[in-house]
């Protein structure tokens, strides 16, 4: 028995003798506290105190509860975190956080500037000594500058705690224009044309000057699609990740049934300023479907909607066919015609020619024939930019979903040229 206690107190005098020498150490030098505390000897120092409060003993010995009192370690806590999303910042603005630092152990808590990054200054250390179960704040400051549309930066600060001696504190975020537009891409996904749809964006500002807006559907059929807006000051935090912002433009773009069948690939197109314009737009995808459809095979791309009727020599002419398909809704008879065709100036240079109709149960095709006559005048409509398409409108009788649009590519070239 006398054996054991002397083991035990030959390891926590040892134990002692090392944190006197680290301490001696790092009075001299403050950089390097609690580097040569040998960590292993901490922790069973720290095993006996925690065992003698749950006993509520006191060690009998004073040399050893003296030993073991010089034993007891600080130790570091960040009840909030290190890190934080500041969300998006104007170009050019400054801003602050403070971290809260906490010592939970049960010796003195020593805290020291180590340096920050470029962008992040460490702008006060309330206090650099803590005492057991005492809080202090840590404030940094940054700008949001440079070319890149996103920040993150960091600053360390050291402790005497031996498990952690550098704690490390870090921001990161956007940084934004004076307009920030979110989303910045509408997705109508796949809908019916028979159903109304409604999606939202919002436009922030971050300009003090009120916000003047005005946004429209830049598409050419503007029947169905309408874009309104309203616009409102920001409450100070009401939009976190937008705290600089000062107004906010709530937009809704609503569809109304009857959309022609096909893909949907528009813009939204903003006019922000009231005097000097600031252009933006938000970019629409999605698919409207309904009971009619195009057939032409390869020669069709069903996702961009577009069907190629190729390339003609004026003097010879020619033809390409596609197919209208309709579903059956009852037994009445369906019709089919063209009901626009743009760019105006091409009416009458070629025919669309919408055939007899085939009915089977299911469906009822309409064949219709791209017909270029004879010494047709050139067409240049490869379809190389969004406005070098045809744009064919077709409509039915069919009191829902009634009209289908696609976007065609034709070029009819002079035989010299060809040749040539």
């Amino acid at each position: 028995m006398k054996t054991i206690v002397f083991v035990f107190l030959a390891a926590i005098l040892g134990s002692g003798f090392g944190y006197w020498r680290a301490s001696s150490q790092a009075a001299n030098n403050p950089h390097i506290i609690g580097e040569d505390i040998n960590l292993e000897s901490i922790a069973i120092a720290s095993e006996v105190i925690e065992k003698q409060k749950k006993e509520n003993v006191s060690p009998k010995n004073t040399a050893t509860s003296g030993i073991i009192s010089q034993l007891s370690i600080a130790k570091v806590e960040t009840p909030d975190g290190t890190t934080l999303d500041f969300g998006t910042m104007k170009r050019g603005s400054s801003r602050s956080h403070s971290f809260r630092f906490k010592n939970v152990g049960l010796a003195p808590l020593q805290l020291t500037v180590k340096g920050s990054t470029c962008k992040c200054t460490i702008g006060s250390l309330e206090k650099s000594v803590l005492a057991p179960g005492e809080e202090t704040q840590v404030a940094l400051k940054w700008t949001a500058e440079g070319i890149l549309s996103e920040l993150s930066q960091t600053a360390t600060i050291g402790t005497n705690d031996p498990r952690q001696l550098e704690v490390q504190l870090s921001i990161h975020g956007k940084i934004g224009q004076s307009y920030v537009l979110e989303p910045e891409e509408l997705s109508f996904g796949e809908f019916s044309a028979r159903e109304n749809l409604t999606k939202t964006f919002k436009l922030y500002s971050y300009e003090e000057t009120p916000l003047w807006v005005n946004g429209f559907w830049a598409d050419l059929d503007e029947r169905r699609i309408k874009v309104s807006n309203e616009v409102r000051r920001l409450e100070p935090g009401e939009v976190p990740e937008h705290a600089d912002a000062r107004y906010v433009a709530d937009f809704k773009v609503d569809i109304a049934p009857g959309l022609p069948a096909g893909p949907v690939n528009g813009q939204v197109r903003l006019d922000v300023g009231e005097e000097e314009k600031y252009p933006l737009s938000v970019r629409c995808t999605g698919k409207c479907v309904s009971d009619l459809r195009i057939v032409a095979g390869p020669n069709y791309n069903e996702r961009a909607n577009v069907f190629d009727a190729g390339i003609f020599v004026s003097e010879k002419g020619g033809e390409k066919l596609f197919w209208i398909a309709a579903r059956n809704k009852d037994s009445k008879q369906l019709g089919l015609k063209l009901k626009k065709l743009t760019p105006e100036n091409l009416q009458g240079a070629f025919e669309v020619i919408v055939g007899e109709p085939k009915r089977n149960p299911t469906q009822t095709l309409f064949p219709v024939r791209i017909v270029i006559p004879k010494d047709c005048r050139e067409i240049a409509m490869g379809g190389t930019s969004p406005n070098n398409f045809i744009k064919l409108f077709f409509e039915t009788d069919q009191e829902e979903a009634s009209e289908i649009s696609l976007h065609m590519k034709l070029v009819v070239e002079k035989e010299e040229s060809i040749n040539f």
